[in-house]
């Protein structure tokens, strides 16, 4: 039996040629265990060389949200979050406007693999997000801040807007020119038969009364057409004397047979006369453009529109009105444009409806040009745009109330005349004293493409005793002037037709050696004051045609 000194001595030989033979196998490992050190030491410098070179933030988490790794960029765009920014710390509800964000959750909930995203912090920053997630829920997240990519675009947006408003005034400036010609070529020949008919008829006031009621109303399409023009030029709109509560009453009678039955509309207006100095047509549009804004915002809801009036000696809109208060909580928005402090005499008219109402983007911008927030088919944008300018033109001030669920409440205030005034419109034609020579051999030519004017000037001559011949063809009536020029003692021509405009002909007969008075009409007559050859021109006259002018002007030439 082997003692126990020799099992000792046996088990330390065999330690001893263990620890030898892994001394052994050390000793040849060395140098492999030694290049496999430095090479994870020389990935992590590498992987920490790139993450700090990175422009964007990184951040990588488990599914628990416990931060594995972060580079100093993240901590650099979201400073104020530093503390839990540090690898073993986790994220919870402190990072919550990006775990919470319903991208991030979505991607989670419906196990996507990526999502994008943009986080808006208090301080105005904004940050564009990438997520990745892998296999073992290891989420990898890229964080860039975009503030002043956003700020760039933003302001390049607004350029183009300025450029693209800019383009269409002009537009706008083009087409105001084509309709001011057309419309008042149409308003010429009203309102010279209507003169016409004012003559022939017998000494009976109730005709006499229905004529003149024709010539306001034609006043009144001539007047739409300076405020087309106005958008363009910008010029100051005629003011007269007007009772502001009938024409409020007019213009609801005008709508009433277009307002859709959902809407229902209550005057609380006593039936007595109140004059302001404004311009009829530009008030009419303005209570037209607000109905219509309530009847486009209330869709197919029904939706209730009162009109009220008060009259004050003293109205200050800086101040909350009480009556808005009846209809407005506290924190409505409001906005308001024109004087806000009156002193004299003033009408304020209360506006109300219980419609949608607006948010606060809406409210401030709701008087810029182009300002929609309906589609390219329903609005222009220049709706509230022309109310506050009007407003403002006419010494005005308004100021609007609203809020989403309360509707709209609207104030308009305009300084009111105390004098009686009897007569609305005035007459562009006055009674006609001067007649023209009599000369049966007299001859003047008339050349317009529109028939309607044309004829109603041969007509005024042809009741004044003066013969002429009228052509709707530039072409024919050049050629009728240069094969014979003796024949003409005047030449009657309107300036824009197809073409040949009317300074192209006088041009050419001038060229010519033709010096036959040559008188241009012209629905847009600023316009061509600016241009040389209008020096050429013997007389200017502006459409609508004053007849008066028109004969004293032809009398001159024949005597």
């Amino acid at each position: 039996m082997i003692d126990e000194n020799t099992l000792l001595k046996k088990k330390l030989e065999r330690e001893i040629k263990a620890r030898r033979q892994a001394e052994l196998l050390l000793e040849e490992k060395s140098d492999e265990l030694y290049d496999t050190l430095y090479n994870v030491s020389k990935s992590e410098a590498l992987l920490q060389t790139a993450l700090s070179s990175m422009q964007e933030g990184f951040l990588l988490t488990d599914q628990n949200l416990k931060v594995l790794l972060v580079n100093s960029q993240l901590i650099t765009i979201y400073p104020q979050y530093a503390q839990f920014m540090r690898v073993g710390m986790n994220l919870n509800e402190q990072f919550h406007f990006f775990i919470k964000h319903p991208a991030y959750l979505n991607m989670l909930e419906e196990d996507l693999k990526q999502c994008s995203f943009e986080i808006k912090l208090d301080n105005s920053q904004i940050i564009a997000v990438h997520v990745n997630r892998n296999e073992n829920n290891i989420i990898v997240s890229t964080h860039k801040d975009i503030s002043q990519e956003k700020l760039i675009i933003s302001e390049q947006q607004q350029t183009i807007l300025k450029l693209l408003q800019a383009e269409k005034m002009e537009h706008i400036g083009k087409m105001a020119s084509s309709v001011a010609h057309d419309f008042n070529n149409i308003i010429a020949a009203i309102k010279g038969y209507t003169s016409f008919l004012k003559e022939d008829l017998p000494d009976d006031a109730s005709l006499h009364n229905s004529v003149d009621k024709i010539q306001e109303a034609s006043e009144r399409a001539q007047e739409m057409v300076k405020n087309i023009l106005r958008f363009s030029k910008h010029s100051k709109p005629k003011l007269e004397k007007i009772d502001i509560i009938n024409l409020i009453n007019e213009t609801i009678t005008l709508l009433k047979p277009n307002i859709p039955d959902n809407i229902s509309l209550k005057l609380n207006l006593i039936n007595k006369a109140i004059e302001v100095n404004a311009n009829a047509t530009q008030l009419i549009q303005v209570f037209i453009n607000l109905i219509k804004n309530t009847i486009n915002a209330a869709e197919e809801n029904s939706c209730k529109i009162s009109i009220s009036y008060e009259l004050s000696d003293q109205i200050d809109l800086n101040q909350d009105s009480d009556n808005a208060l009846q209809f407005m909580p506290l924190d409505a928005y409001h906005t308001s444009a024109g004087l806000h402090v009156f002193n004299d005499k003033c009408i304020k008219i209360n506006y109300h409806d219980n419609g949608p109402g607006m948010i606060k983007d809406t409210m401030d911008h709701i008087f810029e040009m182009y300002f929609t927030t309906h589609n390219s088919k329903q609005g222009t944008g220049l709706g509230m745009y022309s109310v506050a300018t009007t407003i403002i033109e006419h010494n005005g001030g308004i100021k609007i109330y609203s809020k989403p669920k309360f509707g709209t409440y609207i104030e308009i205030v305009l300084p009111m005349m105390v004098s009686n005034h009897t007569s609305v419109f005035r007459s562009e034609f006055p009674p006609i004293t001067d007649r023209l020579y009599t000369n049966n051999k007299s001859r003047i030519l008339i050349i317009d493409d529109n028939q309607e004017v044309g004829l109603f000037i041969q007509q005024t001559l042809k009741r004044n005793k003066v013969n002429s011949v009228y052509l709707d063809s530039a072409e024919q009536g050049l050629r009728e002037i240069l094969n014979e020029p003796d024949r003409w003692r005047i030449i009657i021509c309107d300036q824009k037709m197809p073409n040949i405009f009317g300074l192209q002909i006088l041009k050419t007969i001038r060229s010519q050696n033709i010096n036959t008075p040559f008188i241009l009409t012209s629905g847009y007559i600023e316009e061509y004051k600016m241009n040389p050859e209008i020096e050429l021109v013997d007389q200017l006259i502006p459409k609508p045609i004053n007849i008066e002018l028109l004969l004293k002007t032809v009398n001159k030439y024949i005597k």
